[in-house]
């Protein structure tokens, strides 16, 4: 894209933006190449649209390997990236966002950063997608600097603005409360009547708990939501794609959410707009016209063959060696992550559910319905590096791999046979 410019972080991006707002001039934002350049805008009357992909490490499944899943507040790169991104939206005040990220990202949340209307059923929920293997969210508060509350302060004026946020809850630091709102009640304006019963004076503060139970808010009601003041008012929906359904040979699930200033189509409702932009996305999809391999390079390409020998570089040699070293449930690179944990998908067969404390070998004995060396393509376990039942694979290469990628390969071999086709994933004539 010549002459496009590259900014090198998003972060200081939305700084500059924010700061050059209202200025004289287009405000400037650090390339990666180290120099300068003006942040872009639109020409007056077009449309301004904002497309971005935030990081998504800390809000992926992935990340639950880990046993540490990071909310929106976090403080993580997900979190700080999408913070940025709506900064910088708010900044430029562009016409339209459409933003990509997993599809395990708090999405109900990062909705209502940009609209100002948070469901009580979205704050005080367990972050998304780790509620199953980890429970709530347990904060230690005795520590020190750990934030274990939300909190509203009362300014000059009588706004009630967040000063305070528990990581969990993911409301807008600064934020002030207009209203609130539920289906039975309708949108309520938050004013000097409405406080009284909290007695709260200048600087006072509040919980965001005890602020629910005074505004008569219930958490067991899903159309409850809190009205925040926002730089600039936004509508969004959000939906789930997965590239198969759109030309590409593979499964990758993903959502996208589309958030649109207040007046950019005009006269049209939200839902109205909310539902035509889905089934326009879903009017896009396509059946899959090309096999995975016409989007792979060949065996015999030059980038294959130099790949493939720095691979078999004696450094590279001594990398396998290491990591296939050892005993590998235990010893291994992938020892504190799930994936060393692999065959006990069956855990719920044994008699006891500790999967944390219990070794492979003790939950075999227990009674766990598969055999540890249950890998006939691979054939890696205790103590075995893998061994590649065909001779057309690529040793060099699976020797990188983790065990949860050789079991994938495992899985795919066993489908293929049950479907009637080559176990090796050969070709056939």
């Amino acid at each position: 894209f010549p002459g496009v410019p590259v900014f090198s972080d998003v972060v200081e991006l939305a700084e500059r933006a924010a700061a050059g707002k209202g200025q004289a001039g287009a405000a400037m934002a650090t390339t990666s190449f180290g120099g300068e350049r003006a942040i872009p805008d639109a020409a007056p009357g077009e449309l301004k649209v904002l497309i971005a992909g935030t990081s998504c490490k800390d809000f992926s499944a992935r990340k639950r390997a880990t046993g540490v899943k990071l909310d929106i507040e976090d403080g993580g790169t997900s979190g700080e990236t999408f913070l940025a991104t709506v900064d910088y939206l708010f900044a430029a005040e562009h016409d339209l966002l459409l933003l990509e990220n997993v599809i395990t990202a708090p999405w109900a949340k990062m909705a209502g950063y940009i609209t100002g209307r948070a469901r009580l059923v979205d704050v005080f929920s367990s972050i998304q997608s780790s509620a199953k293997s980890q429970g709530a969210k347990k904060v230690d508060s005795t520590k020190a600097g750990v934030i274990g509350e939300t909190l509203l302060e009362l300014e000059d004026g009588g706004r009630l603005v967040v000063s305070q946020v528990f990581p969990q809850h993911g409301l807008r630091l600064g934020a002030a409360l207009r209203a609130t709102f539920t289906k039975k009640g309708g949108e309520v304006s938050i004013d000097a009547a409405t406080l009284a019963p909290l007695k709260l004076k200048r600087g006072g503060t509040v919980e965001l708990v005890k602020l629910c139970g005074a505004l008569g808010l219930s958490q067991d009601d899903k159309s409850a939501t809190l009205v925040f003041e926002m730089p600039v008012q936004y509508h969004a929906t959000f939906m789930a794609v997965d590239t198969k359904k759109y030309g590409l040979p593979q499964t990758r699930s993903r959502k996208y959410l589309l958030a649109w200033k207040a007046g950019t189509y005009g006269g049209l409702d939200e839902a109205t707009v909310a539902a035509s932009w889905k089934k326009l996305v879903q009017s896009l999809e396509t059946t899959l016209d090309h096999p995975v391999e016409a989007f792979l390079l060949p065996d015999s390409s030059d980038r294959i063959r130099r790949f493939r020998d720095v691979l078999r570089s004696p450094i590279a040699q001594r990398l396998a060696a290491e990591q296939w070293g050892g005993d590998l449930y235990t010893t291994n690179r992938n020892a504190n992550t799930r994936y060393f944990l692999g065959f006990r998908n069956c855990i719920h067969m044994l008699p006891e559910r500790d999967h944390t404390n219990k070794s492979v070998n003790d939950a075999a004995e227990l009674g766990a319905n598969m055999d540890i060396n249950a890998r006939p393509l691979t054939r890696w376990g205790p103590q075995a590096p893998p061994k590649l039942l065909s001779p057309y694979w690529m040793q060099d290469v699976c020797g990188f791999w983790s065990q949860h990628s050789l079991d994938h390969a495992e899985i795919k071999a066993i489908k293929n046979a049950e479907a009637g086709g080559g176990f090796l994933h050969h070709k056939t004539p």
